[in-house]
C-alpha cells in the first residue's frame, strides 16, 4: 500500500514538482549570471557602498559577506526559492485533507491496512521534494557556474552545504506540513495555516535580527537555523542548526503519525 500510495501521489504532483524544480534551477542560473555580470563591473564592495545606510543597516551580517560566492548562494535563500520548495512540500502534506475532504480517504482507510502505511506514501513523496528540489537549485549553480568567467571563479562545491541546509529547512516544514495535513478536515485552510505560519517564523527571523524586544523570539524559527550564504562564503556549517531542523521535523512527523493512528476519520 505504502508502495502504491506513493506512486499515485507522485503521478498526480509529478508536473508541479518538476515544473517548480526546472524553474529552481534556471533562476539560480540566473543567479549565477548577474553574479558574474556585477562582479566584473563596479563589483560588490562598491556596490555596498552606493547603497543608502538605511539599508545596509537592515542587510547588516548579510552585506558583511557581500561577494560573488555570497550572492550565488543567495540563490538559496531568496524568497522565491524557497516559496517553491516549500509549495510542493505543502502540496504533498495536504494530500490527506484534500482526500479527506474529498471522501477518498475513509475508503482507502477502510481496507485491511495499516494506517500508518498510507500517511507514509504521502510523507515519501513530501521527502522526494526535500531531497531533490535543493539539487536542481544546485544544478542550476553547476550550470551557471560553467558558462561564465570571472576572476576568482568559485567551485560549485561550495554551494553544496547551502544545498543540504535549505534541504534540512524543507524537511523540518515537510513535518509541519504533514501534521496540519493528516489533522485537518479540508485543504484550503490547511494550506492557509502552513502558508501563514511559515511566513509568520520567516518575519520573526527576519525581524527579530533587528528589533531587541523581538529576537528572544527567534528559536522558534527554522528560518533562524538556515545559513546558505554563511556556509558558501566562509565555509562554516552549524551542524548544531542542522540537527535543531532534523529535530523539528521529526517531532512533527511523529505527532501526525500518531494522531492519525488514533482518531476517526
Amino acid at each position: 500500500m505504502m508502495g502504491g500510495a506513493f506512486a499515485r501521489n507522485l503521478r498526480h504532483h509529478r508536473r508541479l514538482f518538476a515544473a517548480l524544480c526546472a524553474a529552481a534551477a534556471a533562476a539560480e542560473l540566473l543567479f549565477v549570471q548577474v553574479a558574474a555580470a556585477v562582479d566584473t563591473g563596479s563589483g560588490f564592495g562598491d556596490l555596498v557602498r552606493i547603497m543608502p545606510r538605511a539599508v545596509q543597516t537592515m542587510f547588516g551580517e548579510q552585506l558583511a559577506l557581500a561577494s560573488l560566492s555570497a550572492a550565488i548562494a543567495f540563490g538559496f535563500q531568496h524568497p522565491a526559492m524557497i516559496g517553491a520548495g516549500l509549495a510542493f512540500v505543502v502540496a504533498a502534506g495536504t494530500i490527506p485533507a484534500a482526500e479527506r475532504e474529498g471522501g477518498l480517504l475513509e475508503l482507502f482507510l477502510a481496507r485491511p491496512i495499516p494506517r500508518w502505511r498510507y500517511l507514509a506514501g504521502v510523507l515519501a513523496l513530501a521527502l522526494v521534494g526535500v531531497a531533490v528540489f535543493p539539487v536542481a537549485l544546485l544544478l542550476g549553480g553547476m550550470v551557471g557556474l560553467a558558462t561564465v568567467s570571472v576572476p576568482g571563479e568559485p567551485a560549485w562545491t561550495r554551494y553544496v552545504m547551502s544545498a543540504v541546509g535549505l534541504g534540512f529547512l524543507l524537511f523540518a516544514f515537510a513535518g509541519i506540513a504533514l501534521l496540519i495535513g493528516a489533522t485537518a478536515a479540508r485543504r484550503g485552510p490547511a494550506v492557509a495555516r502552513i502558508v501563514g505560519l511559515a511566513l509568520t517564523l520567516y518575519l520573526v527571523d527576519v525581524f527579530g535580527a533587528r528589533l531587541a524586544w523581538l529576537a528572544w523570539l527567534r528559536w522558534v524559527s527554522p528560518f533562524r537555523y538556515f545559513r546558505p550564504i554563511q556556509s558558501a562564503v566562509s565555509g562554516e556549517t552549524s551542524l548544531v542548526h542542522f540537527a535543531v531542523l532534523a529535530i523539528a521535523g521529526l517531532v512533527c512527523m511523529a505527532l501526525a503519525f500518531a494522531w492519525f493512528e488514533r482518531k476517526d476519520v
